[in-house]
């Protein structure tokens, strides 16, 4: 695996520093106390070492995953970091790596997911299995081929359908680890729902968003890491384009991807991140409803 923090000493390769720098750096940590810069040294010793176990799942056959029980207590203390600094701990989500690319999306997603739910008021055994499902919620991706994980533009009919069992894979790969824990329980089920959006969208001839309808209901711990999820991924570099900015990919779930989301908790999450509550136009901004 590549160095986890490469040039930057956040591992930022995709120019993503303006961001992190405008969102969660100097603005959100004006004066640095000695507590808060022994926080972060904490909060990069923890993202190391839960990229560093996702790596090893993630290549791990078979026979030899680590058990999940090894990074649990990595996600408890980040758990507890983000009571009083999580603006520390957001700014290191701007680590992505193009070439380990699922492993720091995992991570990022494990750390946005955790302040996502604390703003959200859940319990820290709550915080903390959340952390935990976004950390390792889609690790059947691994068993999937390279090409089609990278795979530039749109996919094929034979791509989409091998993309389609990146659930089934994920639960397979949860049977391998032999355990019948919570938390594992509750990865199976989220390795469904998220394959699932929100709601059912009405689009018109050239593909334009109508209106939404109500689809079947998910649990609140997967419409809250679909967003994680897709807002890291969106702000990754990938081989086939660049990374959005914040904003831009904020826009994007706003709109054209608004049926994959909860709009309550998507504007609790813009909250999170420190973007701008999104005002949308023209014709979106008056037609656009759920019904």
């Amino acid at each position: 695996m590549a160095s986890i923090f490469p040039k930057t000493g956040t591992g930022a390769q995709d120019g993503a520093i303006s961001d992190a720098a405008r969102l969660h750096t100097p603005q959100a940590l004006p004066r640095q106390t000695a507590e808060d810069a022994e926080a972060r040294r904490l909060g990069l010793i923890c993202y190391a070492r839960a990229a560093f176990f996702v790596h090893r799942y993630l290549t791990a056959s078979a026979d030899e995953l680590p058990p999940v029980d090894a990074v649990t207590r990595v996600v408890e203390t980040l758990v507890d970091l983000s009571e009083t600094q999580r603006a520390a701990l957001l700014s290191l989500t701007i680590a992505h790596g193009e070439a380990d690319y699922l492993v720091f999306h995992h991570v990022n997603a494990m750390l946005m997911a955790i302040a996502f739910a604390r703003e959200l008021g859940l319990q820290r055994s709550q915080i903390r299995d959340v952390g935990l499902l976004a950390l390792l919620h889609g690790v059947g991706g691994a068993r999937l081929p390279r090409d089609l994980i990278d795979h530039p533009g749109a996919l094929n009919d034979a791509a989409r359908a091998c993309l389609e069992r990146l659930p089934c894979e994920t639960m397979q790969q949860i049977f391998r680890e032999k355990s019948a824990s919570t938390v594992a329980l509750r990865r199976i089920v989220l390795s469904d729902e998220l394959c699932r959006p929100h709601a059912t969208a009405r689009r018109d001839d050239k593909g334009v968003l109508l209106d939404l309808a109500p689809a079947a209901p998910r649990g609140v711990y997967a419409e809250l890491i679909s967003i994680c999820c897709a807002f890291d991924a969106l702000r990754s570099k990938r081989p086939y384009r660049a990374a959005w900015r914040a904003e831009d990919a904020m826009l994007l779930m706003w709109s054209e991807l608004r049926e994959r989301f909860d709009a309550d908790l998507l504007k609790v999450f813009m909250r999170v991140m420190l973007v701008e509550p999104i005002k949308l136009q023209g014709k979106m901004a008056s037609t656009l409803r759920v019904g």
